[in-house]
């Protein structure tokens, strides 16, 4: 990645509005993983529409490899070997 860009979320009723509501802004090779507690208390996860991406800086470019979205209901938990 290029530049500046802020990963943001929007469900249905945020994308009419044309908002969105920022998680975090980012720069340089990641891995991370964002917890959406705070979020959710704006979103209705059930609803959502969009993963925006929004570049800050004229230079900012992005490239995925690979984005992955997962839903957890609580603490993972470890398989006894």
């Amino acid at each position: 990645m290029l530049g500046r860009v802020t990963l943001a979320l929007a469900d249905e009723a945020a994308q009419l509005r044309e908002e969105n509501i920022p998680l975090t802004q980012v720069t340089g090779d990641i891995d991370l993983r964002l917890p959406l507690g705070a979020v959710a208390r704006r979103l209705d996860m059930r609803r959502l529409a969009a993963l925006v991406i929004l570049p800050e800086t004229p230079e900012s470019q992005i490239g995925l490899e690979l984005l992955t979205l997962e839903h957890t209901t609580g603490p993972r938990q470890q398989t006894p070997p």
